[in-house]
């Protein structure tokens, strides 16, 4: 048995984000913050636990607090890794030694909730009036404006959206009834931000977060590294045929090529992709340059790091920071995508944090490299 004190602080909270109190011990519990995507979380308590009742309520909240000095003297430094509402459990018997499992889903997941309404300051009678919300602006403001109009001002929501610094990128995005999420990503992350909501004193907040790019490189000799995968894919389009706004012989059609794979690979690719809300043919060529970055050559490598002192979640880099990876003779730059944090009594305190996608990364430059890393893999299992 793990003799330390888990690291881990569990409140929970009603639906309305009132009525704080402490969970208590738990038997085990999983945390996966994430970039850009909804975190998850799993806790698993006791039949006996003097809270099951509250957290089998309708609605319950739970924040999760993890100490990033767990392992070191001194006070605790408490880091907020996750919040969300409860949406399942699962138990198992008999009643003299059963468990309940619980599931929650972060609050990244109201950027999934929330559809971006075409007039999002009108009624739904009224939608008529537009046929998008086409936003164009620095990634953050088209973000929180989206937010704002349909989260805040339509929905009423309990959200607070903090000030905006106009960071990133310029883009273009358009809603049509579209989960915000569908519209704003990968064009926000592309930017270059991450979307951030959190549980604040009286609600959600949502922020973005610009990623630190970390200088030094992590490696297997040094003990960063506890295992890596990779994978390669072709490519699913050389050129892109993008339909504008307009009826019949009226459309606009614009062709965006790639000519450069299609010169390296000999093969052409043409894909159809509509693009209806775009209004001028520079839109229409940027649509047609997206699809063909998301339909491009596609390399994962995903490295597991490890979880040391001088190598902490929460002190020294968080989800979306940009770290570089040295593996045998290859260096991949590459992003930290989610962490894996763990509890049990029998383990103690477990963090994995993963650099990487698998196999959803279209970087010429991590191909090469991943195309590297396989040619160095086979040396030296040659040698």
């Amino acid at each position: 048995m793990y003799s330390e004190e888990q690291p881990w602080r569990v409140s929970l909270f009603d639906a309305d984000f009132t009525n704080a109190r402490d969970l208590g011990a738990v038997s085990s519990l999983s945390v996966t913050p994430r970039w850009n995507s909804t975190p998850a979380a799993t806790i698993t308590v006791p039949g006996t636990h003097p809270r099951l009742a509250e957290l089998l309520a309708d609605g319950v909240r739970v924040v999760i607090e993890f100490d990033t000095s767990w392992d070191t003297p001194g006070a605790p430094a408490w880091l907020q890794v996750f919040s969300g509402p409860l949406r399942g459990f699962s138990a198992t018997g008999p009643a003299g030694a059963s468990s309940f499992t619980f599931t929650a889903a972060g609050d990244w997941r109201l950027l999934r909730r929330v559809l971006g309404w075409q007039v999002p300051d009108a009624p739904l009678s009224g939608q008529s009036a537009s046929e998008y919300d086409s936003r164009t602006g620095a990634a953050e403001t088209v973000l929180k404006g989206f937010v704002t109009a349909n989260a805040v001002d339509r929905l009423g929501l309990p959200v607070t959206v903090s000030t905006d610094q106009e960071r990133g990128e310029s883009i273009t995005v358009a809603a049509r009834m579209h989960p915000l999420a569908d519209v704003l990503f990968p064009a926000v992350e592309l930017a270059g931000l991450g979307a951030l909501v959190s549980q604040g004193p009286d609600g959600l907040v949502v922020d973005v977060r610009e990623p630190v790019v970390h200088e030094y490189e992590l490696s297997e000799s040094s003990g960063a590294i506890r295992s890596w995968k990779l994978a390669r894919s072709a490519h699913d389009a050389t050129r892109v045929v993008v339909g504008g706004p307009g009826e019949g012989t009226a459309r606009t059609f614009r062709s965006v090529v790639d000519a450069a794979l299609e010169s390296a690979t000999g093969d052409v690719l043409e894909v159809f992709k509509s693009a209806t809300d775009a209004s001028t043919n520079s839109l229409l060529d940027d649509r047609g340059a997206l699809t063909l970055a998301e339909t491009a050559p596609t390399s994962g490598l995903s490295v597991e790091l490890a979880d040391t002192p001088d190598l902490r979640y929460g002190t020294s880099f968080l989800v979306g920071d940009v770290v570089t990876l040295r593996v045998g003779d290859v260096a991949v730059t590459d992003t930290l995508r989610e962490v894996r944090m763990t509890w049990s009594p029998s383990t103690g305190p477990q963090v994995v944090p993963v650099v990487g996608l698998w196999d959803a990364s279209p970087v010429d430059a991590l191909a090469r490299a991943v195309s590297r890393l396989a040619l160095s893999v086979r040396d030296s299992v040659r040698r």
